[in-house]
């Protein structure tokens, strides 16, 4: 998995991590759940590609199911506040959570990174 950030030319998440960002860090997982049946796979995966580097990954993945859309949102804008990075899983842009959760990781200046 690689990721890239706007500002650079594509780098290995490991090159990120231990050239950018504090060891031990902690990364939001960002991408399209509702209409998936497979997402907690694609999460989980992300995920432990995060623990691989010593990271500590953040992902809604772990939130009880039936909640609101709106209570999801403010768990996980929560998340992305008390994140140091947010990672975007590449099919964030058909979620309209995952955009939201850009707009305002953009907006608070979290660390963006994208997975190709």
């Amino acid at each position: 998995m690689f990721i890239y950030s706007p500002s650079s030319s594509p780098i290995a998440i490991l090159e990120y991590h231990y050239e950018n960002v504090i060891f031990r860090n902690h990364i939001y997982v960002a991408g399209k759940i509702s209409g998936l049946e497979e997402w907690e796979d694609y999460f989980l995966k992300a995920e432990n590609f995060i623990r691989s580097f010593g990271g500590f990954p953040l992902s809604p993945r772990i939130l009880p199911p039936h909640m609101s859309q709106q209570a999801y949102m403010d768990i996980c804008f929560s998340l992305v506040r008390n994140c140091n990075a947010v990672l975007f899983l590449k099919n964030w842009k058909d979620s309209l959570g995952a955009v939201a959760e850009h707009a305002y990781a953009v907006k608070i200046e979290r660390t963006v990174l994208y997975e190709e």
